[in-house]
């Protein structure tokens, strides 16, 4: 509570009283007032008041206890106040000194550091609690086996206070290791047996290390790499393919949250193999959370502006509040991008209701694509539909984006479980490209043959670039980037609407017209150079021009005879395919 005036720097009066002009203003009582002398912990007295007669006397029994206290000195008073008009109030001086030691306890006497893959780590958590009344003192914490670290070594406790030292088993070959933690302190040294076992690490390979095709116009051709496991235990790996450049990924198949920073919070946030969106691995968040945003994890990477953002999102339940939330953005905007949350069984993007969840524990793919940080608008995609193009940036001054936080939001014990897997920055999907195996299990010294299929149909002449990921559970290599290059040859290819144009049968010196319409359906430019005819009762809105790979080109042709007769005559369509020629007839 402030000071009512925070100016204030000491007190040297009170006033008691009564206030406001009413009759009906009610009898006020106080009683036992007191500045100072604030109780003290240490001491109590079994007589609070008393009356005592002429001639005779009362004894008071003071109880002091250490419990509470440290080692020191500590001093007060017993202030006795009373009718005798000579010597009250009247005061008894206090001294109490605690003497005494520190008392080392520990957590455990032993740790299992589990049995975990070659060239990982795994790490639990040792307490050291003083229960004595003085400051304990560890001056050292030694081991033998470097596999087993720790993260002091020297640490001060405070009388009643805990001590925490993490220890790490970071193994770098197969076996078991025993070793023992020596504590040295001012108290009683005391060690801790340590074991932990390692087993062999997946090892992942590709061959070829590249893929290059060409084709031509709406072609199609397949290709394929394996992928090797030389490794003694078995190796999840996740696929993906795009083109652009990919700021980030985790489908959390190492494992572990090594990618991201713990933001606080009063919750777990763990990687789970519980029923995972792909691969074997996804990122859980349980327990109840405070309302405070951003305490979760979170991931910062360099500066970028990528067209392609896509997760997993899960809930465990529909029917209670608050639960997952997503916020993309950069370091000065968290969530100048995106903030999705779930509410209820509903999704919410950037503050709006966007889609009510009709099953619990159903994932949902969330896709921005088409990302355009000059407009500040994309396309938002649901599990492969999409529901709202042009959708704005939660703050349209954002520029780039560097920083992604996955939380809980929402002080209530009822709060849901929630789930994210595979989040992705950057690396936009190439509609030229297909993968045919998007996740795999392969066991020790055996392959998976991947078939990647190139199509032409989608994209015209010119030379495009993308990107094969594979994401796994090999601790030395857990991502491999196959560069994929693909160039589609081709020219334009003619077509036309007609064969011929019959002009009808008008009078003379009136008009008729026709459309003729070209198409291009090769994946080049078509050049029109000339197009020409003979008589000159035909002419032509246009000589020259050019057509898209599939667009249509349009030339009116005009029939304005000045004679009777009938008017037979040729279209000769010069151009970069093929010339080709319709009749005329009017």
């Amino acid at each position: 509570q402030s000071f009512y005036n925070t100016g204030i720097t000491s007190i040297d009066e009170i006033n008691l009283y009564k206030y406001y002009n009413d009759a009906s203003s009610p009898d006020v009582y106080f009683d036992n007032i007191q500045i100072g002398l604030s109780p003290a912990d240490w001491m109590s007295v079994d007589v609070s008041t008393d009356t005592i007669s002429p001639g005779d006397s009362t004894v008071v029994n003071v109880t002091f206890s250490s419990c509470s206290l440290i080692a020191d000195n500590y001093s007060g008073s017993i202030l006795l106040q009373s009718n005798d008009p000579l010597n009250s109030p009247d005061t008894v001086a206090v001294s109490f000194t605690v003497v005494g030691d520190p008392e080392i306890a520990l957590s455990d006497s032993c740790l299992d550091l589990d049995s975990i893959m070659v060239f990982t780590t795994h790490t639990d958590t040792l307490y050291i609690y003083n229960t004595g009344c003085d400051t304990l003192f560890v001056t050292d914490i030694n081991n033998t086996l470097p596999e087993y670290t720790v993260s002091d070594t020297l640490v001060n406790v405070l009388p009643g206070d805990t001590g925490l030292v993490i220890v790490t088993f970071a193994p770098l070959s197969v076996g078991f290791y025993q070793d023992t933690l020596v504590i040295l302190n001012n108290d009683t040294n005391l060690s801790v047996c340590l074991s932990g076992y390692s087993f062999a690490a997946p090892v992942m390979s590709v061959n070829p290390d590249s893929l290059e095709a060409i084709l031509g116009c709406c072609d199609s051709t397949t290709q394929s790499f394996t992928i090797y496991n030389t490794g003694g235990s078995d190796l999840t790996v996740n696929l993906m393919s795009g083109e652009g450049v990919l700021s980030f990924f985790d489908g959390f198949e190492k494992g572990n949250l090594d990618n991201w920073v713990d933001q606080g919070g009063p919750y777990t946030k763990q990687v789970t193999t519980t029923a995972p969106a792909e691969g074997s691995y996804c990122l859980e968040m349980t327990g109840n959370p405070q309302n405070t945003t951003q305490q979760g994890v979170s991931h910062t990477f360099l500066a970028s502006t990528p067209e392609y953002v896509g997760f997993y999102i899960k809930t465990s339940n529909t029917a209670r509040y608050r639960s997952g939330y997503v916020d993309i953005g950069n370091s000065t905007d968290l969530d100048g991008l995106l903030r999705l949350y779930q509410q209820y069984d509903d999704i919410y993007i950037n503050g709006t209701y966007f889609y009510n969840i009709t099953t619990s524990n159903q994932w949902h793919h969330i896709e921005l694509r088409n990302i355009d940080f000059t407009s500040k608008t994309y396309d938002l995609y649901l599990d492969g539909a999409l529901m709202i193009p042009g959708q704005s940036f939660y703050n349209t001054g954002i520029t780039s984006i560097d920083e992604i936080n996955l939380y809980k939001y929402y002080n209530d014990a009822s709060s849901p479980d929630v789930y994210f897997d595979n989040i992705q920055i950057g690396l936009p999907p190439a509609d030229w490209m297909s993968l045919d195996v998007s996740t795999d299990t392969i066991s020790p010294g055996d392959s998976t043959v991947v078939n990647v299929t190139f199509t032409s149909c989608p994209v015209n002449v010119g030379s495009y670039s993308g990107s094969i990921l594979l994401s796994s559970n090999d601790p030395l290599t857990s991502e491999i980037t196959i560069p994929v290059s693909f160039t589609v040859v081709g020219a334009g290819e003619i077509a036309l609407s007609d064969s011929c144009l019959d002009l009808d049968s008008i009078m003379a010196f009136t008009t008729h017209t026709d459309s003729l319409y070209i198409y291009n359906t090769g994946c080049d430019t078509l050049f029109v150079t000339d197009i020409n005819n003979t008589l000159p009762e035909y002419t032509l809105s246009d000589t020259a021009g050019y057509v898209l790979p599939g667009n249509t080109g349009l030339v009116v042709v005009t029939f304005s005879p000045l004679a009777a007769g009938s008017y037979s005559d040729n279209l000769v369509i010069l151009n970069n395919d093929s010339t080709i020629s319709i009749c005329l007839t009017g």
